[in-house]
């Protein structure tokens, strides 16, 4: 169960929580895990202006969690051969303290941003008190009495450039780093990140991306009159689009840089269901990336993509 209070009379937003949760989970990279977890927590919203604003966090939770799964080599989603040796399993009192400074003063078309600039900024850390987790050495369980569980940095920065009242350039850089006794990790691949790739693929504790589109009205619009009344059917918007990234894990080196090119189409059915039609091709500098693709795909295959969701 959660339980949240959130204060917004004032120009400093804050809030807290309480929280105990009991079952299998499974983490971005898809590992399923169970744990048990009791705890609370504290958020705080600075605004400095109407687009800027400083956000914290800071929480304290009792937690068993034991590793059952890895989905790295055998999951459904995001199938890669890329070995991740991390094991979840920990048990200790945690710590978690997160700050973040935010910028957004962009303007929306139905589909997503067309103008202006945002960025996120977020470091973090995890910290086990009285904690025992398996010794990365051997293997085997071992008790300290504090140990940085793991520590967060995390880079998001988006620029729209107008190319006419409809159309824009739009560039995004995303970074991602991780390290400590058990490191997190982040997601390249998929259709709102590294186009192309199997969707939670990629998995890293170092991960970057870059991309860039432009992006341009194909149809503003399709209407039927009838004696009954009109049908009108949503706008198309297309996009030019070529992603470049890479990730890999702390105690390996860049395997390779890989990308996509290609052509999407977008169009809104209402906020916040926005169909996307990606169709390109893949490319890359070093070896292949180590992911499986669908039962007769391969790397050098033109790739079709169907998914939902706004614009980066």
């Amino acid at each position: 169960g959660h339980l949240l209070y959130l204060n917004l009379a004032h120009r400093l937003n804050f809030g807290a929580g309480l929280f105990r949760f009991r079952g299998l989970f499974r983490d971005v990279a898809f590992d399923i895990y169970r744990e048990e977890t009791v705890g609370g927590y504290f958020v705080a919203s600075y605004p400095f202006s109407k687009f800027e604003r400083l956000e914290l966090q800071l929480g304290l939770e009792r937690s068993n969690r034991v590793d059952i799964q890895d989905a790295f080599e055998e999951g459904v989603f995001g199938r890669t051969t890329r070995p991740d040796s991390v094991d979840l399993t920990r048990d200790g009192l945690l710590t978690s303290n997160f700050v973040s400074y935010v910028k957004d003063n962009t303007l929306w078309l139905p589909t997503g941003p067309i103008d202006g600039e945002r960025y996120n900024i977020k470091a973090g850390l995890v910290t086990c008190f009285s904690c025992t987790l398996p010794s990365q050495i051997s293997g085997q369980p071992v008790t300290r009495s504090a140990t940085a569980e793991h520590y967060v940095i995390i880079g998001d920065y988006r620029r729209y450039v107008r190319t006419s009242l409809l159309s824009a350039y739009a560039l995004r850089a995303y970074l991602f780093y991780s390290d400590g006794a058990i490191p997190g990790r982040g997601v390249l691949g998929g259709p709102h990140r590294l186009r192309g790739y199997p969707r939670f693929s990629l998995a890293g504790s170092r991960v970057w991306l870059l991309n860039q589109e432009w992006r341009f009205p194909i149809l503003h619009g399709l209407s039927f009159e009838f004696p009954f009344g009109n049908i009108t059917f949503p706008g198309i918007q297309g996009a030019l689009f070529t992603d470049l990234g890479s990730s890999w894990l702390e105690e390996q080196k860049p395997e390779g840089t890989w990308g996509s090119y290609g052509l999407g189409l977008r169009t809104s059915l209402g906020p916040p269901l926005v169909l996307r039609l990606d169709l390109g091709r893949r490319f890359r500098i070093g070896q292949k990336p180590p992911v499986v693709f669908d039962e007769g795909e391969t790397f050098a295959s033109t790739f079709v993509d169907f998914f939902f969701g706004f614009n980066y």
